[in-house]
Order: C-alpha cells, then structure tokens, then sequence
C-alpha cells in the first residue's frame, strides 16, 4: 500500500480529476459536477453502532478523499 496508496489519493484528491470521476460513473459522463464546486473536506467520522446484543459502541471511519459538492444551496458529501 505506502506510496501507492499516497499517490493515488494526491492524484485523486485534484478537484478536477475527482469531478471527472463523480461524473463518468454517476452521471453517465454528463458534466454535472464542476471542480470549482468542489472542496477538500475532513474524512474522518465517528458512528455509533448497536451490536446484536445491544450494546452500543462506537466505530471510527475514514475515507482517504472526501469532496463537499456546493450547488443550488445543497451540500453533498462525495466520498
């Protein structure tokens, strides 16, 4: 994994390509998402789970590349 997976997320993490990406495989390669309504946002995230016997614990994610997509007043999480 290492540098694989840093240059990935470098390559990745350009508002660009990461619009490029959202757009080819969610919009069927219509330009819905434009980079410049893309922003970097945190991808760490804390989630409280119930386990089958009830009990409550929390479970921390992380995604390496996170975008916040601003349009229309909508702000969407691209993960």
């Amino acid at each position: 994994m290492g540098q694989s997976n840093a240059a990935v997320r470098q390559w990745m993490g350009n508002p660009k390509r990461f619009a490029d990406l959202f757009n080819a495989t969610v919009f069927d390669g219509e330009q819905v998402i434009r980079p410049e309504e893309l922003e970097p946002a945190d991808g760490e995230e804390d989630v409280l789970m119930t386990d089958k016997n009830g009990k409550k614990q929390e479970v921390h994610r992380y995604r390496d590349i996170v975008m916040k997509w601003k349009k229309e007043a909508v702000l969407i999480l691209l993960a």
